[in-house]
Order: structure tokens, then C-alpha cells, then sequence
């Protein structure tokens, strides 16, 4: 029993794990919020060394943008205080548009198991309407205190169908 259910956990890791090989670009829809405006969406791509960008909406008033760092939190929960209190942005090109530097705030997922930093600045809705045009890449960094300590690239390929999904759940552009 307990070997079966080792072999299935290893089974759906090995799947997870290939999905960046097999698709740049996904899209997920969570359950209908009722107090969030709708389901929550979620559109994004995974970096082949297992970096995250995001976006995530529930309407067009809850849409932000998360990079997802391979990083774990820090076990203090002092120095978890001093990141969050600390001056972050996510440098955002797409294709080879200019900067945009977004402010953002720094947290951890919801399993605790990943640095987050998030952004909500109103030029999130135009650069996801960007990443849906996208023809090369969406690039993302996070800078601390004026210094650069992340960046990805996430190529373009299936951003427009991804995007296009959410773009229409959030009515974004409306």
C-alpha cells in the first residue's frame, strides 16, 4: 500500500516536472469567490530553472503580478518582517519593450515553501495585455533596494492562449 502510493506521488511529480518542456504557458481557473468579483484566475509560466511569473485575477479591480522564487523563506520570522518591509520591485520587458518597474511587495506562497513578490500597481492590466501579444518572451526581475537579485525570461510560446483566457475571465481591456 504504502509503495503504491509512493509510485503514484512519484508518477505526478514526474508530470509536473515536465510541464515546463512541454508548455511554456498555462492557465488555471479556481473556484467561483463570490467576495473576490469571481473565480480567481491564473496565467503564467515556469522558467526552466523553476522561477514562476504569474498573473493572477479574480475582476479587472484584482489582477496582480507574482514572480515565484526558487528561494525558501527565511525560518526567522524576524527576517521574514524585515523582507517584507523592504522597497521591491519587479522589473518587467516584454519582447523588447522597455522597462517597466512595478512596486511589489514580498511574501511567501501559501505552503510557506517559496518567496513571493507581488505587484498590484495599476500597470499590471497593460503589460498582461502585452504578455498576451507576447512574440518572444515575458522577462521578469526582482530589485531590492535598487539592486537586481532575480531575473527570468519565460518564452512566449502559448502566452496569447493562456493570457486570452484570463484576459477574458478578469474582463481586462473592457
Amino acid at each position: 500500500m504504502k509503495s503504491n502510493r509512493f509510485c503514484g506521488a512519484l508518477g505526478c511529480a514526474a508530470v509536473l516536472f515536465s510541464l515546463p518542456a512541454m508548455a511554456q504557458w498555462v492557465h488555471m481557473a479556481g473556484e467561483d469567490d463570490p467576495f473576490a468579483g469571481g473565480s480567481q484566475q491564473f496565467a503564467g509560466g515556469v522558467a526552466e530553472t523553476g522561477e514562476m511569473v504569474m498573473f493572477r485575477c479574480t475582476s479587472d479591480n484584482d489582477l496582480a503580478l507574482l514572480y515565484v522564487s526558487i528561494e525558501r523563506p527565511p525560518d526567522e520570522a524576524e527576517i521574514m518582517r524585515v523582507l517584507a518591509a523592504a522597497k521591491a520591485e519587479l522589473l518587467v520587458i516584454v519582447d523588447e519593450d522597455p522597462v517597466v518597474a512595478l512596486p511589489a511587495i514580498i511574501d511567501m506562497t501559501p505552503d510557506r515553501e517559496r518567496l513571493r513578490y507581488v505587484s498590484e500597481h495599476p500597470a499590471v492590466e497593460k503589460l498582461a495585455t502585452r504578455a498576451a501579444a507576447a512574440k518572444r518572451r515575458v522577462a521578469v526581475a526582482v530589485q531590492i533596494g535598487g539592486k537586481r537579485i532575480y531575473s527570468t525570461a519565460i518564452n512566449a510560446r502559448g502566452s496569447g492562449k493562456a493570457m486570452g483566457k484570463l484576459t477574458k475571465a478578469c474582463k481586462l481591456g473592457d
